[in-house]
């Protein structure tokens, strides 16, 4: 068990290196041009941002994975969340077709999500509360006034908003209508590990056997292979991410590389038993 803690503290350490790295140098160097704020690096910062954080976060739980083996629940559904948002990303891609202002109509129509979701929960709170019709209707046009870049005047939705949809959807359509082998395989590996994570999320009939994984000594080796499987997908995309705002021979591609690998060559699931 030793072993396995010194390859973790190891592993936890190239994952501290790189999140500090990109937190004070590529963000700090994105940070210092404002065209940044300008949609779709917007939207991939965000998502560059996000993946940061979030693996930052899953990382102080996995040095703790082997004294404290319930923290795995929290990594795995930390990781879906990522998993999604990549997921995502694979969608407006694809809807754009390498076109700028397609893409800009399918971020647009991703960030809607939030408002759609927002108007659907007011039917819920009008329950709650005991609304009646007119003040449900009232509380429903003050959200549209203030998000009338989906909404007109009139509150109907925009004719530029897509509807979204799930992750099923969104793999079906791309694998029915795609053949492009780099996305198949990333998307491929990103569904297998959302499906099982998602798992975590929900209960149900496979609670009792995933929420017991990690503290059963010949499951440890599946449990960190997943995290790594997952990190090392995660940091592809991020990598994608960070050349929408450096070339790849600038220094903040290939340092990035650099510890990339460094993370990669450390295998948590070797002998972790």
């Amino acid at each position: 068990m030793k072993i396995l803690e010194q390859r973790i503290e190891k592993y936890s350490n190239a994952i501290k290196s790189l999140n500090y790295y990109v937190s004070s140098v590529v963000v700090r160097k994105i940070w210092e041009n404002d065209t940044f704020k300008e949609e779709p690096k917007w939207f991939f910062y965000i998502l560059l941002f996000k993946i940061n954080n979030g693996i930052d976060s899953v990382n102080i739980l996995i040095r703790n994975i082997v004294e404290i083996p319930s923290v795995a629940d929290s990594v795995f559904v930390l990781l879906r969340t990522l998993i999604s948002d990549c997921i995502h990303l694979d969608y407006v891609l694809f809807n754009s077709n390498e076109d700028e202002e397609k893409l800009k109509m399918w971020i647009k129509s991703l960030y809607h999500d939030h408002v759609k979701f927002i108007l659907s929960s007011l039917k819920v709170y009008a329950l709650f509360d005991g609304w009646d019709e007119s003040e449900l209707r009232e509380k429903e046009k003050a959200v549209k006034d203030k998000a009338s870049e989906y909404y007109d005047e009139n509150g109907k939705i925009k004719s530029d908003i897509k509807n979204m949809t799930s992750i099923n959807g969104i793999c079906e359509r791309i694998l029915t209508q795609k053949n492009d082998k780099e996305i198949t395989t990333d998307l491929r590996t990103l569904y297998e590990l959302y499906d099982k994570f998602s798992k975590y999320e929900h209960l149900g009939e496979l609670s009792a056997a995933l929420t017991h994984r990690a503290f059963n000594k010949d499951k440890k080796s599946e449990v960190l292979e997943e995290i790594e499987k997952a990190i090392s997908t995660l940091l592809h995309y991020q990598f994608w991410l960070i050349s929408n705002f450096f070339k790849p021979d600038e220094i903040e591609c290939s340092e990035y590389l650099i510890l990339v690998n460094k993370i990669n060559s450390i295998k948590l699931s070797e002998n972790a038993c």
